[in-house]
């Protein structure tokens, strides 16, 4: 304790340009005047070691003078310089985000190498006369882009390699290349410390649909194979291991099963439920412990943390451990012995926490059951399931009692009550997209989040009380502006904005919440109060979770996929061995801790991308042969320069650019997200359906251009011929060069279909092929107004 106020009191003392007194250093590190008599005598002892001095009632850092010059010159540093993440538009000037103002812009000549996505140290060089500060960049902080990947085509009777996502590159940062290059061909070049790309490996080519597998790995720098140091290592690794109780807790007499999707391999977590008697009720939450076979600072240990986690791609998982740990011994499969970390949670009928107890534990589960036999047992009753599953039917009956009991309470108290659905894509053995469907949340898989969302408060939250430190997953308070630009969208739409909306964000938005379940515009609205929020991650410093409601909250209850989970693992288990008294928080190696919390939340935003990306390719692979059909949809955003339409027989969005729109010049109105017509005030607004022309689907920028199908009055107010139209699709090449910050995010459905994007009509329009994939996706959204309700929150 001693040691580390010590710490904090140099740091203080460094951050200071003079000496201080006692009070202020009390101030400074949020202790109360009663410590005055405490302090003075560290203090003392600090300057008896020759860690500070004192002149008169001031105290200082023996080089206090040289700290002092060097806060100055920061500081007078800092008002000229700023460290953010560079966005370089297809013109080939940037823009560096500040926390106040207008962006600083740079010019090409001043990017001095940084790309697209890099961390830059920006300087300022002068102001124009709007005031925009124009800047150049001094230093790379680190690279946003390793990997690039692209495509070889002909152009101008040579192969030229033209990188994915439009990004814009110097032919002379490419260093090598294939010895054979075939129109077609796809090639990863990784970046080398001096900033040049290096040609690493030919993924593949664009005429095979396998391809884009590699892609998105490559792209994502997710390994498809694991290191044969890992596997050296897990080659000792007994799939006959013999599971003895030694200082475990026995639950194989206990009815123990699991729940998960039909084709789920790796099982994490099993339930049992007991009655206790006088209305309280046992719930045991049983995790696999990956800890006791991976072990810390192995070859294994490391690339699992390297990894962050698995990727499940639709046709197959990348997973973050070898098989046999993560569908063997690590996995709860039925009628095996299996090692857990098990919590023990005693809940009153309406599913109040009246204590909990953690331990290790030895189980044997009895059933592997799914989503689908939960609902069909406990929720719709079927007699015949409930027959064949007669002996698990009272715990099932119970769970789903209580996880709904626990469900209210928890939106009473601010958890969101948000479920939109999302995208399932199945891919055929030719690789090509087969069939899309929309996918909702039932009441076996709210169970099973109860529970495991339970079980996470209650591991945080004793970590927190014995002042442990580990990766708490937290998921901040939205920022204040954000709020105020949704007040103003949805109240612009009708939509009654409560007066406490900043004040108690989360009250407030589940009341709007529970207006939009069913307005026409439901999912145009939801995921604009999706974009409002912030995302999550992990971090060492407790702030809560706001889309729970929980005050502790930290990821326990998947450490066969996610690092952040064995790291928890792993803490509490020692807690466990050596006794709440003997584990004490300097026993624990703290200082790279958060290194790892920004490792893995990096980690896991590269799986959420890799897979968003998978589905894109495939849409765009299904819609290449689809181009100038005519197809409905809804507007599900608009820009400036034009408006994003959302088709409604596939979960994929384009561009309807402004350029192509009847009637003239049209004015942005970003609080209501609506394009207005200068001359005539039409207005083409986010909730508006729209019949669209299929223009162009381009793979390589990854973006997807509409027109919208004009009424014959339409084409007049466009001039003879509808000639606007006609020249934006003859000249979409030349359109396409807009900048990164109009089309990245938004390219063919954006960041949508990640967070749950559905279909919007149950009238069978666009692709009208009896094999459409489409179709599927159409008929699971049951149209517009069956399709309002759904979602996945915040990022749990």
């Amino acid at each position: 304790m001693k040691i580390k106020i010590e710490e904090q009191i140099l740091e203080l003392l460094g951050r200071k340009e003079d000496p201080i007194k006692l009070k202020n250093i009390l101030k400074g590190l949020g202790l109360p005047q009663g410590d005055r008599q405490f302090m003075r005598q560290i203090l003392k002892d600090m300057m008896h070691e020759g860690k500070i001095v004192k002149n008169g009632s001031f105290y200082w850092l023996p080089n206090g003078r040289e700290v002092s010059r060097n806060v100055k010159r920061e500081k007078t540093r800092s008002r000229d310089e700023t460290i953010g993440y560079l966005s370089v538009a297809a013109a080939g000037y940037g823009f560096v985000a500040v926390e106040r103002g207008r962006d600083w812009m740079i010019y090409q000549e001043d990017l001095n190498g940084a790309l697209h996505g890099d961390r830059v140290r920006a300087r300022k060089r002068r102001s124009d006369a709007s005031g925009r500060v124009r800047a150049e960049v001094v230093a790379i902080e680190s690279y946003g882009m390793s990997v690039l990947v692209g495509l070889y085509q002909p152009i101008g009777g040579r192969m030229v390699f033209t990188p994915f996502n439009d990004m814009q590159l110097d032919a002379e940062r490419l260093k090598g290349g294939p010895e054979e290059v075939e129109p077609g061909t796809i090639a990863a070049f990784k970046r080398d410390a001096n900033g040049a790309f290096v040609f690493d490996q030919v993924l593949g080519n664009y005429a095979d649909p396998a391809v884009d597998e590699a892609i998105v790995l490559a792209e994502n720098q997710i390994p498809g194979s694991f290191d044969p140091r890992v596997m050296d290592e897990v080659a000792g690794y007994n799939p006959a291991f013999e599971f003895e109780l030694g200082d475990r807790r026995d639950f194989r007499d206990e009815l123990v099963f699991t729940v998960d999707g039909v084709t789920a391999r790796d099982f994490d977590d099993a339930l049992h439920f007991k009655q206790l008697g006088q209305g309280e009720i046992e719930v045991g939450i049983h995790i696999a412990d990956v800890s006791h076979f991976v072990k810390e600072h192995s070859a294994l240990d490391l690339w699992a943390r390297e990894q962050g986690n698995s990727t499940y791609l639709p046709h197959k998982a990348i997973p973050m451990l070898p098989q046999i740990l993560s569908n063997e011994l690590c996995s709860l499969k039925p009628n095996v012995p299996r090692y857990t970390l098990s919590c023990l949670v005693r809940l009153d009928k309406n599913g109040r926490v009246l204590g909990y107890e953690l331990c290790k534990g030895l189980i044997c589960s009895s059933y592997r059951l799914t989503y689908d036999i939960v609902d069909a047992v406990a929720v719709a009753r079927d007699a015949n399931m409930r027959s064949g599953y007669a002996e698990v039917v009272p715990s099932l009956d119970l769970a789903i009692h209580l996880s709904q009991k626990m469900r209210r309470v928890r939106i009473d108290e601010g958890g969101f009550n948000l479920d939109m659905g999302e995208v399932s894509l199945e891919v055929g053995k030719d690789h090509l997209m087969k069939r899309v469907k929309e996918v909702h949340q039932t009441a076996a898989n709210h169970m099973i989040e109860a529970f495991m969302v339970l079980a996470n408060e209650c591991v945080a939250r004793e970590m927190s009380d014995l002042g442990i430190t580990i990766p708490y997953r937290v998921h901040d308070v939205p920022e204040e502006e954000r709020l105020e630009r949704l007040s103003a969208f949805l109240g612009a739409h009708g939509i009654e904005i409560p007066h406490f909306l900043v004040d108690e964000p989360a009250r407030a938005i589940n009341t709007i919440l529970a207006q939009l379940k069913d307005h026409e515009n439901a999912q145009v609205m939801q995921t604009q109060v999706l974009k409002a929020m912030q995302m999550a991650e992990y971090t060492t410093d407790n702030r809560g979770h706001f889309g729970l409601a929980s005050r502790y909250y930290a990821h326990f209850t998947s450490p066969i996929r996610r690092y952040a989970d064995l790291i928890v693992h792993r803490r509490l288990t020692a807690v466990l061995a050596g006794g709440k008294q003997n584990a004490l928080p300097e026993h624990f190696e703290d200082q790279d801790l958060e290194a790892v919390c920004k490792q893995i939340s990096k980690r896991e935003r590269a799986s959420a991308k890799a897979e968003h990306t998978f589905v894109q390719l495939k849409m765009m692979r299904y819609l290449k042969e689809k181009v100038g059909e005519e197809m409905e949809g809804i507007i599900d955003d608009v820009k400036s320069f034009g408006l994003f339409v959302r088709l409604n027989d596939l979960p994929v969005s384009g561009l309807v650019h402004i350029e192509t729109l009847p009637g003239g010049e049209y004015e942005y109105v970003p609080e209501i997200l609506a394009l207005v017509g200068a001359r005539n005030g039409r207005e083409f607004k986010a909730g508006d359906a729209l019949r669209v022309q299929l223009m162009r689907v381009d793979y390589i920028t990854r973006k997807i251009d509409f027109a919208p199908s004009l009424s014959r009055w339409e084409k007049l107010e466009m001039g003879p011929g509808g000639s606007q139209v006609q020249r934006h699709r003859e000249g979409s090449g030349r359109s396409e060069r807009r900048s990164r910050g109009e089309r990245s995010e938004r390219s063919a459905g954006g960041e949508r279909s990640s967070r749950g994007d559905r279909g919007r009509s149950d009238r069978k329009k666009g692709p009208s092929r009896p094999k459409s994939p489409g179709k599927s996706w159409a008929k699971s959204g049951k149209g517009k107004k069956a399709s309002r309700k759904g979602g996945r929150g915040s990022g749990k």
